[in-house]
């Protein structure tokens, strides 16, 4: 138990570089980063050039008229403009 001690004498230096990674990276900015993602993510396409850019979709779409609460309010929608539209020519 003696040897799991952590001093100051130990602590300085690791808190010290991990303090000047934080400051390296602070420096360089968001946009750097940007621009290492794009180069990234260009080599990894280039080393797996089958698997699409975008990501499938999680959700399957429901098809039309089983009970999909945003298809009937657009389907609703729909209709009432079709009624407005059919009332403004009839007049």
């Amino acid at each position: 138990m003696l040897f799991a001690y952590f001093g100051p004498e130990t602590l300085l230096p690791i808190t010290s570089v991990i303090a000047g990674v934080v400051g390296v990276l602070m420096v360089l900015g968001k946009n750097t980063f940007r621009f290492l993602g794009l180069i990234w993510s260009g080599l990894w396409r280039m080393v797996r050039p089958n698997e699409p850019s975008v990501p499938a979709p999680h959700i399957t779409p429901t098809p039309t008229g089983t009970g999909n609460a945003l298809e009937r309010r657009r389907a609703k929608a729909r209709t009432a403009q079709e009624t407005e539209a059919r009332d403004e020519h009839g007049r």
